[in-house]
């Protein structure tokens, strides 16, 4: 077994500050995913400043990437 098969992973994408004190609050726009199967990988995505609706671009983008990893 290789050394990498006994990994845990952690990942999180938190909301900020700024984003809570405005009225609606802005969701947390960045993403985050891991993937252990093939090879360990850690997949990350910027929200681009604010922009309204860059949280589903990230989530695309990190659920995108795990799958063009296990191709």
């Amino acid at each position: 077994m290789t050394a990498w098969k006994k990994w845990r992973r952690v990942f999180d994408a938190v909301v900020g500050s700024s984003h809570l004190r405005v009225d609606p609050p802005i969701p947390c726009q960045d993403s985050a995913l891991s993937v252990l199967i093939s090879r360990p990988a850690i997949f990350v995505a910027d929200g681009a400043g604010s922009a309204r609706l860059s949280h589903f671009g990230s989530s695309a983008v990190v659920r995108y990437l795990i799958v063009l990893q296990h191709l």
